[in-house]
């Protein structure tokens, strides 16, 4: 049988392209599959709740939202990846990062406001949110130096991008490799560094949801050795 036309008998509380914006395709009907996707999953369980009482008939959603999906993609084998002792050992003998060393050491947190502010931040970090990312790349370096409040980073400096855990990161290396920039992902991303109380852990939220409660956690000791290791493999 022909399908129902959009939304018969299940009116939205708003219209769709006011929501969506004048360039939204056509809404679906009631009979067409949709996937609900959010961070975690909850808020795309909410949704896919929502929509099977208005009368939409395929609705399914990703179990585990994007988190549990990309937790099974694993690594970038094309990407250099960072662990926390060789950072941290890396940006003590730079000055804490940003500075003035030679190569010069960047370290770039791409999370969001609310995130850096709510739980702190790895001293010495720079901040450019990763949704203005791959913009920011396009920037000249007087342009991103006003926008942003460090200095846009150059072949012949060491860029470090970090986030809460490394996805972001590994998302926004790849694009700067695109972009002709070289860059380092830090592997354990602030909820691993666990060096600073100041610097907290915590699980994954979207926005607009209540922050969650950071994490109890010891803080460590850096493993010298090792870190000296690694920054010899890598040659850093």
């Amino acid at each position: 049988p022909p399908a129902p036309p959009p939304f018969e008998g299940a009116p939205l509380p708003c219209p769709w392209r006011d929501r969506l914006g004048p360039q939204a395709p056509s809404p679906p009907s009631l009979r067409t599959p949709i996937v609900f996707l959010s961070q975690d999953g909850v808020q795309a369980a909410r949704a896919a709740e929502r929509a099977v009482s208005l009368g939409f008939s395929r609705v399914a959603l990703l179990e585990g939202g994007l988190d549990a999906y990309e937790a099974t993609l694993g690594l970038e084998p094309h990407l250099t990846y960072i662990n926390r002792d060789a950072l941290a050992l890396l940006l003590e003998r730079s000055g804490g990062g940003g500075g003035s060393s030679s190569p010069r050491v960047v370290l770039i947190d791409l999370r969001r406001h609310d995130e850096r502010a709510l739980f702190g931040s790895i001293p010495g970090s720079m901040h450019l949110p990763v949704d203005q990312w791959p913009l920011a790349l396009q920037k000249s370096p007087e342009e991103f130096s006003r926008l942003f409040h460090f200095p846009k980073p150059q072949d012949s400096d060491i860029t470090i991008l970090q986030c809460r855990t490394c996805k972001r990161a590994t998302w926004a290396a790849q694009v700067a490799a695109d972009a002709g920039l070289t860059c380092i992902v830090y592997r354990q991303g602030v909820f691993g560094w666990r060096l600073d109380s100041n610097v907290k852990a915590y699980a994954s939220y979207e926005p607009g949801d209540p922050p969650p409660d950071p994490e109890n956690f010891q803080v460590d000791h850096i493993d010298v050795d090792s870190a000296e290791a690694e920054l010899r493999t890598l040659e850093l």
